[in-house]
């Protein structure tokens, strides 16, 4: 079942985030549970935090945040966040789910345009293929360099 997440999911939302940090390029940084609680807790007030919920068990969800083009602040523009699937439930439609269930709040906030990203080191070609799918088109790309 695709639901907003709620405080009782914050827990699990960590775990599969301390998950989800062994992927990145930032993997050598302490994972500060407190830090993805607040992130978390921000992206509940703002209505762009849902989960996938499986029998009472979470296990995957999608969260963003809301801003405005750099030149317009009458189009909104939201950036995903964080977007995660449990490995059980990968080959199902868990993920698609999310997907769809985030950029119908989008819509619901008046959010014109909706980012997604994807990571090198997690099934690059498996993402791009379902946002392009879906419509997505490459828009920017990001490149982080260690200082």
């Amino acid at each position: 079942m695709i639901r907003d997440c709620e405080t009782k999911d914050i827990p699990a939302l960590v775990a599969m985030s301390k998950t989800f940090w062994q992927y990145t390029l930032y993997k050598d940084e302490e994972f500060q549970e407190d830090a993805v609680e607040g992130m978390i807790k921000a992206t509940m007030e703002d209505n762009l935090c849902i989960v996938y919920d499986v029998k009472g068990i979470v296990q995957g969800f999608v969260c963003g945040v809301k801003g405005y083009l750099m030149a317009n602040f009458d189009v909104s523009v939201g950036t995903e966040l964080a977007w995660w699937v449990n490995k059980d439930f990968r080959n199902s439609s868990a993920g698609l789910k999310l997907l769809k269930a985030i950029e119908n709040r989008a819509r619901e906030l008046n959010i014109k345009y909706w980012n997604m990203a994807y990571m090198q080191s997690s099934m690059p070609e498996s993402i791009k293929r379902i946002y392009e799918s879906m419509g997505y088109k490459e828009n920017e790309s990001l490149y982080t360099r260690v200082l």
